[in-house]
């Protein structure tokens, strides 16, 4: 394996179990402020990155397509993921 086959598919999976896992344990434990801090932090990234992207001239913004495809949609689609099964998992019982 070459180390652009290990940047196109590692670096993207590696934002998406690292989101995962993050998420998934902040929605088991029931840490809702830090998973929508968690959130609001990933939406403020890819605003910028897509404010930059529109605003770069030429090709240059296309490193910063890459970024928001390679980086940001699996660390958004990851989290939400994550946050779904967390929440589901959490401990229901009642205690008396």
């Amino acid at each position: 394996m070459d180390i652009e086959t290990l940047v196109v598919f590692g670096v993207p999976l590696a934002a998406f179990m690292l989101s995962l896992f993050v998420s998934f344990a902040l929605g088991k434990a029931k840490k809702s402020k830090a998973f929508v801090r968690f959130g609001v932090l990933w939406a403020f990234v890819s605003g910028l990155l897509t404010i930059a992207m529109f605003a770069a001239t030429g090709w240059d913004g296309l490193g910063y397509l890459a970024a928001l495809i390679g980086v940001s949609a699996p660390l958004g689609l990851g989290t939400l993921i994550g946050g779904i099964v967390g929440w589901m998992q959490k401990d229901n019982q009642k205690y008396a």
